[in-house]
């Protein structure tokens, strides 16, 4: 993974007095930025589903994001999150992303992290969000261009795009789920080699269900990987059996139309989805390796991968979603 080009040790010469590695074979990863630097990343996602011998869903999506430092104290920084060229294999994102983008889409996120560079905050979600909202209106216009719809299915479209897009806590989520991926071990003094286990939270595990379920996270410094250039760092999160089927059948309700439904009708419903939950297993797992220069701090490259396994009466499905980000370095100055 070692990808790091010759035009950006040059550029980072100066922080070398800041490498890391330690006489005791710990890894200390801390921000060393500055002021203006500013740095792209290249990031494809992609997600599909397995069962048997075939491969179906298969969506793919890409984007460039650009990071700057735009503020520097004695304890803090701040960042600017902006994104570019997003492409998807799915129409109605390509809609999505280009009336945002005229719509104002182009504003920054303003991150706010300690002086080690753990995030500590988003400025300004809701300036954000506020934004997205004004853009609903044109996005249904264009949405309905290449999507025949009734107009039930446009305004239940209509309301989802309003709860979503008003939430701050999605933004949040979003930039916590990408970007702040690679920060996930600044801040950390780890020993190479050894394995770091704690308790953790593991969401969104369905789409649309923000339930929180009890994981556990092993944290690694790869030591094959790990020298006085680079630290590789991984982590390894699997989720609570229990928590992931109270998750799975809060998915079947929030899809379900209960309201319209009599006492009797609910009763017999929620008896189903019991007897479903219960013949099911399902298996949960997150990993995610980033690089980090130790001089400098900034991430260099990172992968991260979500699988779930369902398997019920001898069927077996698996549904995998996967992101790669790497550093973009300009060719025109190599």
């Amino acid at each position: 993974m070692k990808k790091f080009m010759t035009i950006f040790v040059s550029a980072l010469l100066g922080f070398a007095a800041n490498a890391q590695m330690m006489p005791d074979s710990t890894v200390n990863i801390c921000a060393y930025w500055e002021l203006g630097d500013k740095y792209e990343y290249r990031c494809s996602e992609s997600s599909y589903s397995v069962e048997g011998t075939d491969t179906t869903d298969v969506e793919h999506s890409s984007e460039i994001f650009t990071i700057e430092v735009i503020a520097k104290e004695k304890d803090s920084y701040k960042l600017s999150l902006t994104s570019k060229d997003q492409n998807s294999s799915d129409e109605i994102d390509n809609v999505l992303n280009s009336i945002s983008a005229a719509n104002g889409g182009d504003m920054p996120l303003i991150i706010s992290t300690s002086e080690m560079g753990d995030i500590i905050r988003l400025e300004n979600a809701q300036e954000y969000c506020d934004m997205l909202v004004k853009a609903i209106d044109p996005i249904m216009e264009e949405v309905g261009k290449v999507k025949e719809m009734s107009e039930e299915e446009k305004q239940m479209t209509k309301a989802i795009l309003v709860e979503m897009f008003a939430d701050p806590r999605v933004i949040e989520s979003m930039v916590m789920d990408s970007f702040g991926r690679m920060l996930a071990f600044h801040g950390s003094r780890l020993k190479i080699g050894e394995t770091y286990t704690v308790e953790d939270v593991a969401t969104s595990i369905f789409p649309g269900v923000d339930m929180p379920v009890k994981a556990i996270s092993e944290y690694t410094i790869k030591s094959e990987d790990t020298d006085d250039y680079s630290a590789v760092c991984e982590i390894c999160t699997s989720a609570e059996k229990g928590g992931i089927m109270d998750c799975f059948k809060e998915t079947i309700l929030q899809a379900s139309n209960l309201e319209s439904m009599s006492e009797a009708e609910r009763a017999e419903f929620m008896k189903q989805v019991d007897m479903l939950v219960a013949a099911m297993d399902i298996n949960y797992e997150e990993v995610t390796i980033i690089e980090n220069h130790l001089a400098s701090g900034w991430p260099l490259n990172s992968y991260y991968h979500k699988i779930i396994d369902v398997s019920a009466e001898g069927r077996q499905k698996r549904k995998v979603e996967t992101r790669s980000v790497e550093i973009i370095i300009d060719s025109e100055k190599e």
